[in-house]
């Protein structure tokens, strides 16, 4: 039996390569990283030179962070003044669940946590706590009003039976039974002594590519196990974009026709162009700007089109750098280990 369970102890599970060791020392934390990352990092200079050109261009908006961000020559920047540590402290959590590059990974991580930076003032906007739910109750005005609704109606959700088409968009559910079918339910607090909430629910195929695409960012899984992940990416983007336009559609917020194209134009051409390298003429096909019947002047105006609204885009990413916040937000990611039940036992 002590044989047995000295094999045992000593069989060490792989994990994935997610480019970063943590190691305790008895003084501090300190943070290993592997060489792919290692390399990039030289104290507080990092090295993007090796980034897309999409991915470098979110990373110099970061310059604007002015003595706390030096751009250098050859696509190098120096972090200082409190935001280098900052930066080395979060990078990790980049570094895990991506299909891009060490170099792209790293960029990104500077555009975003440079832009989190400056809405909290550089740093020194004081860690908000977590309110209660005593505090949420107390502010909520409503809670009266809500009350006497639900005494007077007492609905307090709707189930709506939709279908989801193979391109992933959603339709009116047809009659009968099909695996495509699936439920979309909202939900709301009915106890008005409670704070107030809401859960909107999925049941069937759209939970299903959710779920699947939550598994790809998991930091143990192994990345060659989901070798579509680019697919699924646009995939599940596609069915969360339609479920919350149908969910708009039932909930009364919009009208059932046609809007005006989708905010995020100007950053699907910019990524097309700038880190995929995709030929402008490709990119007005796959936007769906480019009928095919044309003419020479019709091509010009709608490639000029693209390349103001990837150059607009840029531009919009410098605002959260210039407008800052007065109360700091604190975002949580709540993660259950492998192997552990996140459901307790009575």
């Amino acid at each position: 039996m002590q044989k047995k369970r000295k094999n045992k102890s000593t069989r060490v599970k792989k994990q994935p390569d997610t480019g970063i060791r943590a190691r305790s020392s008895s003084s501090e934390d300190e943070i290993q990283f592997l060489e792919p990352v290692a390399k990039l990092l030289r104290g507080n200079v990092i090295d993007l030179s090796g980034a897309s050109k999409f991915y470098l261009r979110r990373a110099n908006v970061a310059t604007l962070l002015e003595g706390f961000v030096e751009p250098l020559p050859n696509s190098h920047f120096r972090l200082a003044n409190g935001f280098d540590r900052y930066f080395i402290g979060n990078l990790r959590l980049f570094l895990t669940g991506t299909s891009e590059s060490v170099s792209d990974s790293i960029a990104e991580a500077l555009f975003r946590l440079g832009r989190q930076w400056a809405k909290t003032d550089y740093g020194r906007l004081p860690l908000a706590s977590v309110p209660s739910d005593e505090f949420f109750r107390s502010v909520w005005s409503g809670a009266e009003e809500w009350d006497a609704f639900v005494q007077r109606d007492g609905c307090i959700g709707e189930v709506w039976l939709l279908a989801l088409c193979d391109d992933g968009t959603v339709r009116t559910w047809s009659g009968g039974s099909d695996p495509h079918d699936f439920e979309l339910r909202v939900d709301f607090g009915w106890d008005a002594k409670l704070p107030p909430g809401v859960t909107i629910s999925l049941k069937g195929p759209p939970a299903a590519i959710l779920m699947k695409w939550w598994m790809t960012l998991n930091p143990n899984s192994n990345p060659e196990i989901y070798p579509e992940a680019k697919d699924l990416r646009e995939t599940t983007g596609t069915v969360l974009d339609s479920i919350i336009a149908a969910l708009k559609l039932k909930l009364r917020i919009t009208r059932p026709d046609r809007g005006r194209p989708r905010a995020d134009f100007g950053e699907q051409a910019a990524y097309l162009l700038d880190h995929e390298g995709v030929n402008i003429t490709m990119i007005a096909k796959k936007l769906r700007q480019l009928p095919q019947s044309a003419s020479s002047s019709d091509r010009r105006q709608c490639f000029d089109r693209i390349r103001k609204a990837a150059n607009n885009y840029y531009k919009l990413l410098r605002t959260d750098y210039k407008d800052l916040t007065t109360v700091r937000v604190r975002e949580r990611i709540i993660r259950v280990p492998a192997g552990i039940n996140p459901v307790k036992s009575e």
